[in-house]
């Protein structure tokens, strides 16, 4: 994982269910983005931010080309059910 340092205002960055807000699109949406790369998120004591002009890029993308989808795959997680429902003992 690579850190980079930079200087940015606080008022440039908003959360992640702010910018969910903003694009009109769910906070877990927001969520697969970052975890996909798609959006690149700043860490600031346990909590994620996004760069505001990053948002408002992606909203004014998204209206001038129609609605943008970002695919993100992700493995499915299975769980096996062990019952005894069904079997006499």
């Amino acid at each position: 994982m690579t850190t980079k340092t930079f200087t940015i205002k606080a008022e440039d960055l908003i959360t992640l269910t702010k910018a969910a807000k903003l694009l009109d699109v769910s906070h877990a949406t927001v969520y697969r983005w970052v975890e996909a790369r798609k959006l690149a998120v700043v860490h600031v004591n346990n909590r994620m931010f996004i760069d505001r002009k990053q948002v408002e890029d992606l909203k004014k993308r998204r209206d001038q080309d129609g609605f943008m989808v970002f695919t993100v795959r992700r493995k499915i997680k299975t769980r096996s059910h062990k019952s005894n429902y069904g079997n006499k003992a």
